[in-house]
């Protein structure tokens, strides 16, 4: 299982936080592209001395692109990575299942991105064995896989299954909403993906305050220790599941208090690492 970091979220990453990343172990990136930006990002992969894959996000945040258009974009990155010689993957969409815009009940039609991307890479023969990978949805609970369901039904070949797993301030080995272990949670991810390869796209933990239980009278802030043990943990379910690739969210904290400004395994008042910025290192050993 291969360990990749979501990182820049539409900036470029820069080469000495690129080759941080390869000196801890990661071996890839995923990497938003917005639309006008996608000759800038994808460049930065192309120096010589970088080594790490890319996964390019076309579509992500809240997914104001149409489908088709999202998919005729993924086509255009795939074109400028043959040209600058960068092998990678490119995922389309994020989190779906929950966007606010047009895909949240409607699985079908973000399917068209797929089917729109492959009819135009598999007409070019320097783009056919480009791969693409489904948008991941929010978590595998019931309704997020029963929505990658519906996304996989009549899916164009050459994609990959991409999902995340999160589930905030409790620890990995609790199940998901409908189901009673992790392991019946990755049983019936596996069996929707049929063959197709797994790509957890994003997980973590954050070291923000929460607040859990019943009207939420209870606090939780988990520590930048169990956080890292909290990884650990998942990305073993996630190999025994036979995930070829595993993503943590992500490189750097924020200015703000907000837990979304807590995932990182970079600390933002002096920039040293948190213990989590060991995890591709811990998987690889």
């Amino acid at each position: 299982m291969r360990t990749y970091i979501n990182a820049g979220f539409g900036e470029p990453i820069g080469i000495t936080d690129l080759l941080l990343l390869q000196q801890l172990g990661f071996h890839g990136v995923r990497q938003d592209v917005p639309e006008g930006r996608e000759e800038v990002l994808i460049r930065e992969f192309a120096d010589p001395r970088i080594n790490l894959r890319p996964l390019f996000l076309v579509n992500g945040g809240k997914m104001t692109e149409g489908a088709p258009e999202a998919g005729r974009r993924a086509t255009f990155l795939s074109l400028l990575m043959y040209e600058m010689g960068i092998e990678g993957e490119i995922e389309i969409g994020n989190e779906p299942n929950i966007a606010e815009s047009r895909y949240k009940n409607n699985p079908s039609y973000f399917r068209e991105s797929f089917s729109t991307a492959r009819e135009i890479l598999d007409r070019d023969p320097r783009l056919t064995e480009q791969r693409l990978v489904v948008g991941g949805i929010m978590t595998t609970d019931r309704g997020g896989l029963e929505y990658l369901s519906e996304v996989v039904r009549g899916l164009p070949v050459k994609c990959h299954i991409g999902y995340h797993t999160y589930r905030t301030t409790t620890k990995p080995s609790v199940p998901q909403k409908g189901f009673s272990t992790r392991e019946d949670e990755f049983t019936e991810l596996i069996s929707i993906a049929g063959g197709r390869e797994l790509w957890n796209t994003e997980i973590g933990w954050h070291t923000a305050k929460s607040k859990t239980g019943l009207f939420g009278c209870r606090s939780v802030q988990l520590s930048e220790y169990q956080v890292f043990d909290y990884l650990k943990e998942e990305a073993r379910y996630n190999e025994h599941a036979g995930a070829k690739v595993f993503t943590v969210f992500q490189l750097n904290d924020g200015l703000s208090d907000h837990y979304e400004a807590r995932f990182g395994i970079r600390r933002v008042n002096d920039s040293s690492l948190k213990p989590s910025a060991q995890i591709a290192l811990w998987v690889n050993a």
